[in-house]
């Protein structure tokens, strides 16, 4: 069995300079609630039903309720996503 040389040619894979993470979360801090903001307000324009986006906002709650009672200095929620992903996982 012969076995030849593929004569096509593919795309060039270009790479750009990559972030630091710790850049990128300094540059633009997300709070929380920014962030269930966006979440909410996408599956709101997907079209979810009223039933399915009020669980998502008692989760919310619930997850609210939560992180208060372990982190009380959160009340503000003004932490960053990595910063309170970060707390969970300890």
């Amino acid at each position: 069995m012969l076995v030849s040389a593929d004569p096509r040619k593919g795309r060039r894979i270009v790479r750009g300079r990559t972030r630091e993470p710790d850049q990128t979360a300094s540059e633009n801090p997300v709070t929380l609630d920014h962030a269930f903001q966006v979440f909410y307000s996408s599956k709101k324009a997907e079209g979810m039903r009223e039933r399915t986006l009020g669980e998502y906002v008692n989760s919310w709650r619930y997850f609210r309720e939560w992180l208060n009672q372990y982190d009380p200095e959160s009340g503000s929620f003004s932490k960053s996503v990595r910063n309170t992903c970060a707390l969970m996982s300890t």
